[in-house]
Parts: C-alpha cells; structure tokens; sequence
C-alpha cells in the first residue's frame, strides 16, 4: 500500500512539472509569433561595413547591427532578419531602407557613376587604373597624393582630381570586358600596344602582362602588376559589361 500513495505522489508530481512546462513554452510575454509584447523602437547601432556603392552595385548589409525594443521594457540587438531594398543602385540613392517586424530604419550610402569609378587597379608602385567609362590610366606614386587624398586610390571618395585632367601627365588607353575576355590597350607614347590581362589560378591574382616605353634614351618606364581575385571580381563579373554606355 505504501508503495501505491508512492507512486500516486511521483505522479502527481510528474503532471504539476508537466503543467508547468507547458504554460512557460506558452507564455504570452514571450517575444515571438502569437505573442502579446510588441515592437516599440528600431534603432541602427551599428551601420554597414560598406557605404560607398558605384552604380548597379547591391547594398551589402553585412556589419549592421540593430536595437530593437519591446513594449515590455525589454530589447535586444539583431543581426540577421530584418529586409532591406535589393534593388541595384543608382547615382542619387543616398540611403537603403531596413526593416524589422513593421518597423524601419534608414542606412546612410553614396553612390558614384559607374562612368566614373576606379574599377580595377593593377600594381602597387606605378599602377595601371582603369575606369568605368573603358579608360585607362597609368601613372607613378609620385603623382598619387595630387589625385587622391593621402595617396589612397582604394575608395571612390578619395577622387578628387578629374582623370581627364591627367591625360597629358599619364599614359593613357582603353580597355573592356565582355563578361568572358578582358582586353586592354595602352598608347605608350610612340604605337598603342594590346596588354594581356589573365587571372592565375595557382596565385589566385590577376595578372597584367608588362609594357613600358623610352624617355629619352635611357629612362623606361615599365608597367604592369596583379591584383587579388577579389578585388578583380568585385565588379569584373560575367553579369556586368565595360565600359559602361552612358544614357544621353
């Protein structure tokens, strides 16, 4: 017999735990779908690692951080979740709108002509540019610090200088890329010369094929250089096609 009212009390025991189980994975107050507490704030705490966008580019959310806030007094910080546009950019878009359970916050960008933008550099001493337009410019470091602030040609806020002011300081050319083939010509001064450009796959670099010319009698100037495959490939990618026709 005392084994039965044991066994009666472990039971009892056993469906109060149960009991309350069930009401704490169904409490109301929990945030979440069927909930009662609501969204009260949506705060951007942390903005975008990349801001600065060229035209046709899609905004990158990547290092955003958001604060969201309850109608309980409570919040939380979220890094994944929330939508935002992905529409491909466009000069004059100055900021992409994120939004989290009916809330919104806006992320600050700039976005740059494509015609314009510094889309693959080649070398890191003398540096072969080229540019969204099919342009080609190859100049010295000497002459960096009155092109681009500090001497950092890496971001397209830095251009302060029209390139076509440069065309009778530096060699000038063009170049394309059809999605398959990249093809470069540059004017070395005397004869256009065609510039092979390849990418490695055991470096994982793409490559410029060397070429320079004679000032004078002695001095020559050489270029040519690599770049990452990523910095290549952020925008020489089957989907875009340069250079870019501008829309009269």
């Amino acid at each position: 017999m005392k084994l039965l009212k044991k066994i009666g009390v472990v039971a009892v025991i056993a469906a109060m735990l149960a009991t309350t189980v069930a009401f704490v994975a169904c409490d109301p107050n929990e945030h979440g779908p069927g909930s009662k507490v609501t969204i009260t704030g949506l705060q951007l705490v942390m903005e975008a690692e990349n801001t600065t966008y060229i035209s046709g580019d899609v905004f990158d959310p990547t290092g955003i951080i958001l604060r969201v806030t309850y109608s309980d007094n409570t919040s939380e910080n979220i890094t994944a979740g929330f939508d935002y546009d992905t529409e491909p950019l466009e000069v004059g878009d100055t900021s992409v709108t994120i939004t989290y359970e009916g809330k919104t916050v806006t992320q600050a960008i700039t976005v740059s002509d494509a015609g314009d933008a510094l889309i693959v550099c080649f070398g890191s001493g003398d540096k072969t540019r080229c540019y969204g337009d099919g342009t080609v410019l190859c100049g010295g470091q000497q002459i960096d610090p009155y092109i681009f602030k500090d001497g950092d040609d890496s971001s397209l806020a830095n251009l302060v200088v029209d390139k076509a002011m440069l065309a009778g300081i530096y060699n000038v050319g063009t170049w394309s890329w059809d999605g398959e083939e990249f093809k470069m010509t540059i004017n070395n001064k005397t004869e256009d010369v065609e510039v092979e450009v390849t990418y490695n796959e055991e470096t994982g670099l793409w490559v410029m094929s060397e070429y320079g010319y004679v000032d004078g009698e002695n001095r020559v100037y050489p270029f040519g250089g690599s770049c990452t495959k990523e910095q290549a490939e952020k925008y020489i990618t089957a989907d875009r096609t340069w250079p870019v026709e501008r829309a009269e």
